[in-house]
């Protein structure tokens, strides 16, 4: 009794493995609507991809394995704007959006944004007073550039559903 206990137990969980499994398969090959002739792979990693062509940088982080968050960016020439769009389960939509933006004493934020780019309340919890006051100045102060690296992150991704 107790030895057909354990063939399913291992059973169950090798199944639950395989479920599990194929979902990350099947969600990680929903990246590849975002991948042109254009990505290379970076040699250092597998689940990362770039496209150098530009003065902009585009990029795909898909999950690692058995993981469901990766994501798409762009970084502006000097590196002090990154744009990032995190996908939904099987890229149906992008759920959630993010920027980084650097600082000129060489620190940083990174901020959730909603899909207008307007600084998210609600996801930013935790950021004091005085760091929501720089983060404004800094979004301001970089507004075109920050709405024109997301209009071209939505054209060569091509994000039509932010949700």
């Amino acid at each position: 009794m107790r030895k057909r206990k354990i063939i399913i137990s291992i059973l169950l969980v090798l199944a639950f493995v395989g479920v599990v499994s194929s979902a990350w398969v099947v969600h990680m090959m929903s990246y590849d609507k975002y991948k042109d002739e254009n990505l290379e792979r970076l040699s250092y990693s597998l689940s990362s991809y770039v496209d150098w062509r530009g003065p902009v940088i585009y990029g795909i982080k898909t999950p690692p394995y058995l993981e469901f968050g990766g994501n798409l960016y762009c970084n502006n020439e000097d590196n002090t704007i990154t744009i990032l769009a995190w996908p939904s389960f099987m890229c149906r939509d992008i759920k959630k959006l993010g920027i980084i933006l650097a600082t000129e004493d060489g620190g940083g934020y990174q901020v959730y944004v909603d899909e207008n780019l307007d600084y998210d309340y609600e996801l930013n919890k935790g950021k004091t007073q005085d760091e929501y006051e720089e983060i404004q100045k800094i979004m301001k102060n970089k507004s075109s550039e920050i709405y024109e690296l997301y209009h071209g992150m939505r054209e060569r991704f091509n994000m039509n559903e932010i949700q």
